[in-house]
């Protein structure tokens, strides 16, 4: 009786004992990740990276992408990455808070000079009503007694 080859090598062996041990360790990442993002304090992180969004856009006017995500992390204090910001203007936009336009400009000088498309984002009028109406609300908050401070200590 003749020896039946083997259909699978060693290495494909190997291959599907990792795919088999490391999926449900992906899984549970992709869903841990999910979860972060819907997660009440996360939203409410966003919502105030957006709401700082729409203030810094309504001080300076029209602004390069990078240069508001950076401005706007410098004030809050906090480090919003490319997805977030990216992913907060896409909603601001779909909302007609924000509009942006894309331009054409050149870096560099000389041979090493390279031409960037560039995002320059500004408000609307929508964007104007909603900032003031988010900046009212909060200070509305922060000047009840009690509210959005510590409470004194019981003497």
């Amino acid at each position: 009786m003749a020896e039946v080859p083997p259909r699978f090598g060693v290495g494909t062996l190997l291959l599907l004992l990792v795919l088999v041990l490391l999926a449900p360790l992906i899984i549970v990442l992709i869903v841990g990740m999910v979860l972060y993002e819907l997660t009440p304090w996360r939203r409410a992180a966003v919502f105030r990276f957006e709401t700082k969004i729409l203030q810094v856009l309504a001080r300076n006017g029209e602004m390069a992408g990078m240069e508001l995500r950076e401005t706007a992390n410098a004030e809050l204090g906090a480090r919003f990455g490319l997805g977030t910001f990216y992913s907060s203007m896409s909603r601001l936009e779909k909302g007609d808070l924000v509009e942006s336009r894309l331009a054409k400009e050149m870096r560099g000088a000389g041979e090493d000079a390279f031409e960037r498309t560039v995002a320059y984002y500004r408000l609307t009028k929508g964007g104007r009503r909603e900032r003031t109406k988010r900046t009212t609300i909060r200070e509305t908050l922060s000047a009840l007694p009690g509210r959005l401070k510590p409470a004194p200590c019981p003497a």
